[in-house]
Formats: structure tokens, C-alpha cells, sequence
């Protein structure tokens, strides 16, 4: 009888947590690595593919993603196998794994808007709201903070944390404004006593009030040191936004800003003419892939689609890089992981853009592995994931680093992408024990996770 069903031969493993650095052999059964050493016999294994000449590290996960049905294709081609979706319901998510799913392992935190619409709602219409949240197979909760005060924010995050449930804040839409401004307020309320994961560091140091390799650093000094805070921030150039329009003036609070930047009028009009003028963009789904739009087809994409998503090249590459790669005195990263803030808009960079930084020489290959697989795979308290670790989940990305690509994705033990070519379908969800009945229901295969064992709740 054959030991593995699926062996990797030949590759360069890297695995830092592990402290490996060779050309070896993995060997999988099921959905588990069951063997990594040099020589496994291929008679053993009922399929057998050799990666001579390719890089073998751990599956990368994605902490930030807004999914949206296409956006698997998008994840799982770049060689994404985790994600966590910080917008959808568990009933949209789980809608889109069945219709679109590619494979991957998916996870939900759900936008605080799905159940509560007032700006300041009871506590019990919080505590209601994050029970139903984790019912339905839900991490937590992520709060956009527009229109809400702040103290619904605070009680929002004590809350959550009172019932070890995940939460993650977006304080870049506040009173303060989507600057650095909004990231010290919440920082400093926080203290050292309440446990939050912020989302894209990187959009809070876009240059509204200092030079943005300032803000970058302000950014860096208030989360140095935060054992109660885990966060992110992202390679990509462009953002995405609300592109909504009431009373001639763009809703959301970032939108305005992109256009102040862009010294675009902070209106309809502006919207469009930064449109026309190839400033904005807009994300389109066309033959099954998303592209961004300009000019008059943006436009037109723009008005059909209610005004919902536009895009601007709002991030600072080397404000970027600086997040991405700065360390403290414990020589461990400031900022937790290398998100992507994309999934359905076309910005799943972080392989291309974070080899580039290898190359570069501004990231080791295992700096690489420790921000897209490792840390995130800690933030969340996906102990099975990270690592290629005898008896760890078989999550694998395959590199060609000589092209600065994924060439292979692995979840669960199954090849999802192979050469940009998708493979996989469905999905595997990974909820709470709070969730477990409601997934299981879903007839897609899960996986649970205990939060008290999060980087969150952890502080290690």
C-alpha cells in the first residue's frame, strides 16, 4: 500500500520554524504532511510530481481578503491557499465557496454593518450582534468605524474580547479621517489592556498630513512594543474604496481623500473626470478575470454598478516597503503579516511584489515565509498551519523565484493551481466551536480553530 498520497520531490524546502534549508522531499497522506526528508521512495506514493528547480515553503495565507466569488480565481492563481474574508456574512461566503470556490481554506470575519445599522447601539444589540456572528461560523467581527462614535467602538472591542472572539478594526474611517490621525486615536484608547487586530497599516501613511515615510514611521513607533495589537499592511499601489455618491459628495471618508491627493474636487464630478483621466480605476470582472478600468468604460462600469468601487494610487511604495520590513529590538517584525486588503480587486501581490523585496534584498526568503504564512497563520490561531511540519496541515505554495511566481498551491492536500491553471474546487472552511453546527450543515468539510490560542489573546 502506497504511504503517501501525493510526494514532492526534489524541491528546495524552506521552513524556518523548522530550520530547513534544503533540497528535500515532502511527503503527503491526505491532508496531512506526513514526511519531509531527502530520498522518500516514490513507490510509495500514489502520485508523485518532481519540483527540482523550485522553492517549497509553507501555504501562504492571506489575513485580509474581500472575496466576492471571483476573488478565489484571483487568490488561488497567485498561489494563496488561506484566506480570511473581513467583510462577507458567513451565508455570502459560504454561497461563493460552492458557486466559486477554488480550494482554498476560507475563514470569515463579518462587517459589523451586516447586523447593526444605528450609530449607537445598545450593548446587548452588540453582544447580540457577535453571538449571531459566531453562530454562523464566523471568526468575529470587523468594525468600519463610519458612522460610528467611538465609544461603539470601544464597547465593541471589549465585548469581543470578553468572549475571545476575533476583531479587527478598519480606523482609517473616523472623525479623525483615514490618516495617522485615526491610527493614534485608536492606538492610545486601546491601552495596553484591550486586544485588537488593525487593518492595512499602509492606508493611515498616504501622505494626508506629513511626508508618508513620517506618518510610516509614527505608525511603526505607536505599534512597537503593542503585544495586545496584531496588524498588517499591504505591497500594492492601488486601494479600493466606496465610490458611492449622496448629496453630490462621495460617502466615504477615504474616497474623499484619494481625490484630495489626486488634486481631484472632493465631488461627483471629481470622481468621474479622476476616471476619465486614469487617476481612478474601476475593477471589472471580464472573461472571468478582473481588470481596472479607465476612461469612458470606467465611467460607465462606475454608474452601473451603483457608484460602488473605485480604485487610486494612493499607496507609497516605499512607505509600504518600510512597514513591510521593519523589526524591533527583538529583531521580530513591528507589523505581523503582508496582507493584500484584495481578493476580488486585482492587487493579490503579495508574492510578485514580496519577491521582489527578497531579491532586493530588503527580506530574507524566511522573513517572506514568517509574513505570509507563519505570523498569519499565529494571528488567527491556525496552530495546524504555517509550517511544513510532520502531521501540519499539507498547505503548500511552490515559487519559481528565478520568475518571482507561485507555480503551485496546495490545500488540504490537494493541488489547487498548478502554472497559473486552477484545479481545486469548493472549499475548506475554518470557523469556531460556536459555528460548528451551523458549517456543518454547509456540507463543505471545516476545520476549527480555538481563539484563545490567537496571536490576539496570546500576546507572545
Amino acid at each position: 500500500m502506497p504511504h503517501y498520497t501525493l510526494l514532492l520531490k526534489n524541491g528546495h524546502v524552506i521552513d524556518p520554524i523548522n530550520q530547513v534549508d534544503e533540497i528535500s522531499d515532502i511527503g503527503i497522506t491526505r491532508n496531512q504532511i506526513s514526511a519531509v526528508a531527502p530520498h522518500l521512495n516514490p513507490r510509495h506514493a500514489e502520485k508523485v510530481i518532481d519540483l527540482s528547480n523550485h522553492t517549497v515553503i509553507p501555504g501562504i495565507i492571506d489575513p485580509h481578503v474581500h472575496i466576492q466569488n471571483i476573488g478565489h480565481r484571483n487568490m488561488a492563481k497567485v498561489g494563496v491557499v488561506t484566506a480570511v474574508d473581513v467583510t462577507a456574512s458567513m451565508t455570502e461566503l459560504v454561497s461563493g465557496v460552492k458557486q466559486m470556490g477554488t480550494g482554498m481554506n476560507i475563514a470569515a470575519v463579518t462587517d459589523i454593518h451586516h447586523y447593526i445599522h444605528e450609530t449607537r447601539p445598545s450593548r446587548t444589540k452588540i453582544k447580540t450582534m457577535l453571538n449571531t456572528y459566531l453562530a454562523s461560523g464566523a471568526l468575529g467581527v470587523k468594525i468600519i468605524q463610519e458612522p460610528l462614535p467611538h465609544e461603539t467602538i470601544l464597547e465593541t472591542i471589549e465585548i469581543a474580547n470578553t468572549h475571545q472572539a476575533y476583531v479587527k478594526l478598519d480606523c482609517g474611517v473616523t472623525e479623525e479621517g483615514s490618516n495617522i490621525n485615526g491610527l493614534s486615536w485608536i492606538v492610545k484608547e486601546i491601552g495596553c489592556d484591550l486586544c485588537l487586530d488593525i487593518a492595512h497599516i499602509n492606508s493611515y501613511c498616504r501622505g494626508q498630513l506629513k511626508d508618508p515615510i513620517e506618518e510610516a514611521l509614527i505608525a511603526l513607533q505607536l505599534l512597537s512594543g503593542k503585544q495586545n495589537i496584531q496588524s498588517e499592511s499591504y505591497l500594492g499601489i492601488i486601494n479600493g474604496t466606496n465610490g458611492q455618491i449622496v448629496n453630490d459628495i462621495p460617502l466615504n471618508g477615504c474616497t474623499r481623500d484619494c481625490l484630495r491627493l489626486g488634486g481631484y474636487p472632493e465631488t461627483a464630478a471629481g470622481i468621474r473626470q479622476a476616471l476619465l483621466d486614469g487617476y481612478a480605476r474601476v475593477p471589472e470582472v471580464i472573461g472571468g478575470e478582473t481588470v481596472l478600468l479607465t476612461g469612458d468604460d470606467a465611467v460607465q462600469a462606475w454608474l452601473a454598478t451603483d457608484r460602488r468601487t473605485v480604485s487610486f494610487p494612493v499607496n507609497v511604495p516605499s512607505a509600504a516597503i518600510l512597514l513591510a520590513t521593519r523589526k524591533n529590538i527583538k529583531n521580530q517584525f513591528i507589523i505581523n503579516a503582508i496582507s493584500t486588503d484584495g481578493g476580488v480587486t486585482p492587487r493579490n501581490v503579495t508574492v510578485n511584489s514580496g519577491l521582489a523585496l527578497v531579491r532586493y534584498g530588503a527580506l530574507t526568503i524566511q522573513d517572506f515565509i514568517l509574513k505570509t504564512s507563519y505570523n498569519p497563520s499565529r494571528m488567527f490561531g491556525m496552530l495546524s498551519k504555517g509550517t511544513l511540519g510532520v502531521s501540519m496541515d499539507a498547505d503548500i505554495t511552490v515559487l519559481d523565484l528565478v520568475k518571482g511566481q507561485a507555480t503551485m498551491g496546495i490545500a488540504q492536500g490537494q493541488i489547487i493551481m498548478i502554472n497559473n491553471v486552477l484545479t481545486g474546487h469548493g472549499g475548506h472552511l475554518l470557523t469556531t466551536p460556536k459555528g460548528e453546527s451551523t458549517i456543518k450543515n454547509t456540507g463543505l468539510p471545516y476545520s476549527l480553530l480555538d481563539l484563545s490560542t490567537s496571536g490576539l489573546y496570546t500576546r507572545t
